[in-house]
């Protein structure tokens, strides 16, 4: 049953009760080969994963679990995709979820954020969804006292601020605000 599960895992992932139950086996299966092979399977194909109405509940599913390796494997494989991620609703939960996931996951969402251009970097900060992931940038790095990276997020936006605050972005602008009182 579980090489049938396996090989069908993509297609019932994509599926709005198959994701459901996908969920529920890989929550309850106990054959440490096979759940990682499950594991492996949802991390190698996180990206387009990512983009589906139910395939993102999947990854979700597999950030939650706390499982380290697993975490790790999903934010390779997304690296280099989050910013346009972030753009989009389902997209964006993952990207919040890698940053909430492990420090690991985390760096590697900010360097992304980073290195992309300020022009690029506003558009998320503005937009409806991706306004969260920057904002949830800034917490969990100033949370996990990431100085270098917090520092270099504010940097990066700060000469935006008033764009910010007359746009999704509002949220952003009042963290930044909060920095430069304190």
């Amino acid at each position: 049953m579980y090489e049938h599960t396996i090989h069908h895992a993509l297609d019932i992932a994509r599926d709005k009760h198959g994701c459901i139950a996908l969920n529920e086996v890989i929550t309850d299966l106990d054959d440490p080969y096979y759940r990682n092979q499950l594991l492996d399977l949802v991390a190698f194909n996180a990206l387009c994963l990512s983009n589906d109405a139910s395939g993102n509940f999947v990854v979700q599913h597999v950030l939650k679990l706390s499982d380290l390796r697993s975490t790790y494997n999903i934010a390779v494989n997304l690296h280099g995709h989050c910013v346009d991620l972030s753009l989009k609703k389902y997209g964006s939960y993952i990207v919040e979820n890698l940053l909430d996931a492990a420090e690991e996951s985390m760096v590697l969402v900010v360097d992304e954020l980073l290195w992309c251009e300020g022009d690029r970097l506003m558009r998320l900060a503005r937009s409806e969804f991706g306004n969260f992931v920057v904002a949830k940038a800034l917490r969990v790095t100033k949370d996990m006292s990431r100085v270098d990276l917090f520092s270099a997020l504010v940097h990066k936006l700060m000469p935006f601020i008033e764009l910010l605050r007359r746009s999704h972005g509002s949220n952003i602008a009042n963290i930044l605000d909060s920095i430069s009182v304190s």
